[in-house]
């Protein structure tokens, strides 16, 4: 009998399923390397045509970690393609900073140095604690989807989120809700103090091309909102 991984597949696979075989197999190094290289390469061409000048996250295996070339390798890599630290942001997941892996926060402080952004990614559902935060070198906690799908329902989940809202208010990190599908849950998190949203209510994966035609619809559509803005301001007496 063959299970799923065994069946011969074509056309996209997602990342829950293609990311573990690479990790247990090895060839997560290879394949980080080569996503972090050809984004940046991508952002390098966006930021050069004023597409887009916004930071671009890209998510790290802890598998990259173990490799003692993760920080030359970003570091070439911003060089080559005439980057600057700041418009990166590497998200991670909380494994990396367990009891086991306390060797990877150097890392990640050293990263931090070149102005890159470090951001937890599937905020609690891992090894952190919040009381943990004040400690951790990250500038963002990405709260996970587990929390956002019934938060209009589930006062529990509004009041975890709530919690590390204020924490990270305290600590000034930022924070960024993911999974968000519905406006119900938008509204419900702009309520609780969560402004930064992340979900399918604003876009599916989109490739490259077609987040082209997307970004420049938004660009276009803010541009004029913008516009209006300031001539209704002119107008004012």
């Amino acid at each position: 009998m063959f299970n799923s991984l065994d069946t011969p597949r074509t056309g996209d696979n997602p990342p829950n399923l293609f990311i573990p075989i690479a990790e247990a197999n090895g060839t997560i190094k290879e394949l980080g390397y080569f996503v972090l290289k050809n984004a940046c390469k991508q952002l390098k061409l966006w930021r050069d045509s004023d597409l887009f000048t916004g930071t671009m996250a890209i998510n790290i295996s802890l598998k990259q970690f173990d490799r003692n070339d993760l920080f030359s390798q970003v570091e070439r890599i911003l060089l080559e393609e005439s980057l600057p630290g700041n418009v990166i942001e590497l998200e991670v997941t909380e494994s990396v900073f367990s009891e086991d892996n306390n060797h990877h926060t150097p890392i990640l402080r050293a990263l931090r140095k070149l102005g890159i952004k470090v951001a937890i990614d599937d905020f609690g559902t891992g090894y952190s604690s919040l009381q943990r935060l004040k400690s951790l070198p990250i500038d963002n906690v990405k709260i996970d989807k587990c929390f956002v799908d019934n938060i209009e329902h589930d006062k529990n989940d509004a009041a975890i989120i709530k919690a590390i809202i204020l924490l990270s208010e305290t600590f000034n990190i930022e924070l960024i809700a993911e999974g968000i599908e519905t406006q119900e849950q938008a509204d419900k998190l702009c309520e609780l103090g969560c402004y930064n949203h992340q979900g399918f209510l604003y876009s599916k994966p989109l490739n490259a091309y077609h987040f082209e035609q997307w970004i420049m619809t938004f660009n276009e559509k803010y541009r004029v909102v913008a516009t209006t803005n300031q001539q209704n301001k002119e107008d004012c007496p």
